[in-house]
């Protein structure tokens, strides 16, 4: 990945950004806005603030303790540069930028590429484990959430997105080597039929499965010796979110509005993992349509665009200037090149590293 890479990323990032900001404001704000602004309780814009920051501690701390469970707590230096890296690198498509500057400061503490690459996946699942957790606050406010038009045509796309990309995961974790073949043979015959020339789709498929079976190795150590450490680090990964999810009403009363908790609450978690596979930057655009039709629900119209504005910041925005300022302070574009470079280049290596 090359600094322009990542400045195009952030160019598309902040003209949809600003583009679907602006016409959220245009069609929201008006003269009660202004008097409505003069209810604010800046105490709770501070304490949106504070659970910001708590939250990304929180993301430190359940990254150390997870690297714990296979035998190494890191450095908090390590756990910031992990995750603030990570947070600013969802600029790029898919948001999977991050993963080989993470797996390279894993390496960079003593872990094997496999159990890199475990570390960050497993961290992911964590994460997909609260939604489960949380699985019936949310159906219990479903018939609520699926009367905005917008959103209920999001929650249909990515109710097919995650079935399809629950059934590839199946397939790939227990059919790994059948999915290598099946995938090669149809490589075969698109270079046969010359549709492509190059034999970089069979290296990446090599190179990606062979990290999916060294994740699979990798899996049971987090139930063996560590699974209290594992059962802890998902605990931390709980109150995070929690933390997460209460930024929402926190700046809602910020504003004045007066809001059940937890209903604000799951509305910013629903929120949140209906964001997760957006294909755009960062998710923009997407995420401020999304939150408007959405906090509309719970939020009076003339301070609905005040309001998304405020929380991708709280929520997002911020994160990503602290991950952008600690990846140029403590990385570096010129090493983040060679960093992905080599990864790519090291990636078939993983398999006969050593577990």
């Amino acid at each position: 990945m090359e600094k322009r890479d990542i400045i195009r990323g952030l160019r598309v990032f902040l003209v949809i950004t600003i583009l679907a900001t602006v016409g959220i404001l245009i069609f929201t704000v008006d003269r009660e806005t202004y008097r409505a602004l003069g209810r604010m309780v800046p105490l709770f814009l501070l304490l949106a603030l504070f659970l910001s920051l708590l939250h990304l501690y929180l993301d430190f701390l359940r990254l150390q303790v997870l690297t714990w469970a296979l035998g190494k707590f890191i450095s908090l230096r390590s756990s910031i540069e992990f995750t603030m890296g990570g947070l600013f690198l969802t600029i790029t498509p898919f948001q999977l930028g991050g993963i080989p500057l993470q797996i390279y400061i894993l390496k960079r503490e003593g872990f094997t590429i496999g159990n890199g690459t475990a570390i960050v996946l497993f961290r992911a699942l964590l994460g997909l484990g609260v939604l489960f957790v949380a699985l019936p606050g949310i159906i219990s406010y479903y018939h609520i959430i699926s009367t905005a038009q917008v959103l209920k045509s999001i929650l249909n796309y990515l109710f097919f997105f995650y079935l399809i990309a629950i059934v590839l995961i199946m397939l790939i974790l227990f059919q790994t080597e059948r999915v290598r073949k099946g995938i090669h043979r149809f490589g075969d015959f698109l270079r046969k039929r010359r549709i492509v020339k190059s034999d970089n789709l069979r290296k990446f498929v090599n190179r990606t499965l062979d990290e999916v079976v060294n994740f699979k190795r990798s899996i049971p150590l987090f139930f063996k010796a560590g699974k209290w450490k594992t059962l802890l680090s998902f605990f931390i990964t709980l109150i995070s979110m929690g933390v997460y999810c209460l930024i929402a009403p926190a700046l809602l009363y910020g504003l004045g509005v007066p809001v059940s908790v937890v209903k604000a609450a799951i509305l910013q978690l629903v929120l949140t993992y209906l964001l997760a596979f957006v294909p755009t930057p960062g998710a923009s655009g997407v995420a401020e349509l999304g939150g408007f039709s959405l906090f509309a629900l719970i939020c009076p119209r003339e301070l609905l665009g005040i309001y998304v504005l405020l929380w991708r910041f709280f929520s997002f925005y911020i994160s990503v200037i602290i991950g952008g300022f600690v990846l140029i302070r403590m990385v570096g574009f010129e090493k983040l090149k060679k960093i992905t470079e080599k990864e790519e280049g090291e990636g078939t290596q993983g398999k006969n590293s050593k577990q």
